[in-house]
């Protein structure tokens, strides 16, 4: 009888050895899920989700007409986001900069019919300014201040018909308000309008014309200026043409500390190093405007 017993307990331990032995080595073929991927994952939808109502794509066209016939001349495509639930919003001047796309255009045409400028008589332009949501619906937006010295435009929307009824309160982006600091593994807010060296950020904004695009980078540990007296903030992300006007955002506290501005190629054309405005001296010029 002892007999049995023993050769029954030594069989119940070769199945359980066995089986431990397979599940360590599924185990082995299935690599544990990858935490920090999914964590930030977790934490760019969750900026998506948080941003996504108040970040557009901004769209103007240039109308030249000559002898009554009209055309569309110039089209350009860059970023918007809302400063105030009234229907305001920031981007950057260069991005509506009217007497720079009606230049281009009587450029174009003298090249095209190999002309001088001065012999170009009776040109008539009209621009149309819209956004556009990321479910592509359009609403006219006039241009109400425009800030040439730190590259800042401000946009209401228009009382003219658009596409779609407009919301009658528009979800605002928020600004940071204090300089952040980790403080017992936990984002805390402190005094005065500072970015941290080094922080994680996306750009939010229509690269290539791709609405709502989202890219990951970093701040650098510098401000520098380009001519006028405004400071711009290095960040590293791959932007693009349409990235113009669109918030920089911490990931540290899903707070706008930026308007991305403008960028430098590498010698491969591939776009990394860039400038955006500082939410500090964005809000300094929204104090100018008037919004009712």
């Amino acid at each position: 009888m002892k007999y049995y017993l023993a050769l029954a307990r030594n069989f119940t331990l070769v199945i359980f050895t066995a089986f431990a032995i397979a599940f360590a080595v599924g185990s082995l073929k299935q690599p544990p899920p990858n935490a920090p991927a999914i964590a930030e994952y977790q934490q760019t939808k969750f900026a998506r989700e948080l941003l996504s109502p108040s970040v557009f794509s901004f769209e103007i066209k240039v109308y030249i007409t000559e002898k009554d016939v009209k055309s569309v001349c110039v089209e350009g495509v860059g970023s918007a986001f809302t400063v105030d639930e009234k229907g305001y919003f920031a981007t950057n001047n260069h991005v509506v900069d009217v007497a720079a796309k009606e230049k281009f255009c009587t450029d174009n045409l003298a090249k095209t019919r190999n002309v001088p400028v001065s012999s170009l008589f009776g040109l008539r332009f009209d621009v149309k300014n819209f956004i556009v949501d990321s479910q592509n619906r359009h609403w006219n937006v006039d241009v109400i201040k425009t800030f040439p010295d730190s590259d800042v435009a401000v946009l209401k929307i228009s009382n003219e018909q658009t596409n779609g009824t407009p919301p009658k309160k528009w979800k605002v982006a928020e600004f940071r308000t204090g300089s952040p600091s980790i403080v017992n593994g936990k984002i805390v807010s402190g005094k005065g309008p500072y970015v941290v060296p080094d922080e994680p950020v996306i750009m939010i904004g229509t690269p290539l014309e791709l609405p709502f695009t989202i890219t990951k980078g970093m701040l650098g540990n510098n401000t520098f200026r380009v001519g006028g007296k405004t400071p711009y903030l290095h960040f590293i992300a791959p932007i693009n043409s349409g990235n113009s006007g669109g918030p920089l955002v911490s990931l540290l506290d899903f707070k706008v500390i930026g308007m991305a501005t403008m960028a430098k190629p590498d010698f491969g054309g591939m776009t990394l190093q860039a400038g955006a405005v500082p939410f500090w001296e964005i809000q300094k010029v929204l104090k100018e405007v008037d919004m009712k």
